[in-house]
């Protein structure tokens, strides 16, 4: 029940992603990226209407344990239900923060380190790396 050319929650924290991406320079500060979460989360920031209306339950969990002072690289859920494509949805901006500057294994560390913020089951992360 939402406006026309309202966006979803994938987007929304695509572009928190995207926003705090190159705060860390040559590597991502996962610190930067994880306050945009909670931005989010906590603020409705990168929504079209200023209303959080739809957060996947992994994402959710993950983003309490951001506020409670969690890592950013231990906040993701690892467990088989904390399984997910929510960080996939996501990972774009990385694309071109990578491109041509990265060799396979380190585009894959920062691809991890980035989706492991809310989804940080191994087969979240294998499926990243393979796409």
């Amino acid at each position: 029940n939402q406006p026309a050319g309202t966006w979803s929650d994938d987007t929304s924290l695509t572009l928190a992603l995207a926003d705090n991406l190159l705060a860390g320079g040559d590597s991502p500060d996962l610190e930067c990226i994880a306050w945009g979460f909670t931005e989010w989360y906590g603020k409705g920031a990168y929504t079209p209407h200023g209303k959080v209306f739809d957060v996947g339950n992994a994402t959710a969990e993950a983003i309490k344990r951001l506020k409670k002072g969690v890592a950013p690289e231990k906040a993701g859920g690892t467990g088989e239900r904390d399984n997910g494509n929510g960080s996939l949805m996501r990972i774009a901006p990385l694309t071109f923060y990578m491109f041509g500057i990265r060799k396979a294994e380190e585009r894959f560390r920062i691809v991890r380190e980035v989706s492991s913020i809310t989804h940080a089951h191994e087969w979240s992360v294998a499926l990243l790396h393979l796409r």
